[in-house]
């Protein structure tokens, strides 16, 4: 597919309106195709084309995220030929950045970071962090023997439906993003938190709700992991930085 848009890509921009083209970046950002399969010529174009469109109908704030998240992927490939004109990649971070803001903490959130902070070897920790590239991670967390951890507390709608464990094209990117920047990325998915667990399991629905309540009428109740230790808090932490390692040795050339 991507070696076909490469040539066709160069053929049809001119067709695509400002949606269909922040689409297709942002499409391409998480499937991360490599300069040999989607080359320099055909990713300058679309920066090209993204830049004409912006310069005449103006792009809308859901859109310039989209573009600021293809901005990174440019970043990652280290090609500044196909960067983007400095104006729009400004409007893009500061549309991704204020979108950011407006994005709640969730209740789970909210009670992991309690949690943490009794932790051995943890020394702070911190909610609603923005890293250098526009990103909010959920939690910073400095620990005494892995530095500083950024840790995403990912409830059921990070990943793809019911029951899956495979993260979506969205949370696949952020944390492909912030690793590409040197960040230590950690996931504590909602299926580890609930092992942790000391009264009955809550249905998915209620966790749904609790990873995105802002409130306490829905979500865990302050005594969500009673009975946990910090001992157990501190296994898992050490689980999620080991499945770090390995996908960062995984993505080793």
């Amino acid at each position: 597919f991507y070696s076909r848009l490469g040539s066709a890509s160069l053929v049809r921009l001119s067709d695509f309106d400002g949606g269909s083209l922040s689409n297709l970046a942002w499409a391409l950002a998480v499937a991360s195709p490599s300069p040999d399969v989607l080359d320099a010529v055909a990713a300058a174009a679309l920066s090209e084309r993204l830049a004409e469109v912006h310069g005449s109908t103006a792009l809308n704030v859901g859109q310039l995220c989209q573009v600021h998240q293809y901005h990174l992927w440019l970043e990652e490939r280290g090609d500044v030929a196909e960067a983007l004109p400095e104006a729009l990649r400004e409007q893009a971070r500061d549309s991704f950045l204020g979108m950011a803001q407006l994005a709640p903490s969730s209740r789970m959130q909210r009670l992991v970071a309690r949690e943490l902070r009794a932790v051995g070897g943890v020394r702070s920790v911190e909610e609603e962090v923005v890293v250098a590239q526009g990103y909010t991670v959920d939690l910073l967390v400095q620990h005494a023997d892995f530095g500083p951890l950024a840790v995403e507390v990912d409830g059921p709608h990070h990943f793809l439906s019911e029951g899956s464990r495979r993260p979506t094209g969205a949370t696949q990117l952020k944390r492909r993003q912030l690793r590409s920047s040197g960040l230590r990325l950690v996931s504590l998915p909602y299926w580890e938190l609930n092992e942790l667990q000391a009264q009955p399991r809550r249905g998915r629905d209620d966790l749904r709700a609790c990873s995105a309540s802002t409130s306490s009428p829905c979500g865990p109740s302050p005594g969500h992991w009673h009975g946990a230790t910090s001992g157990q808090w501190s296994r898992l932490l050490e689980r999620a930085v080991r499945d770090d390692q390995r996908v960062e040795s995984a993505d080793d050339p």
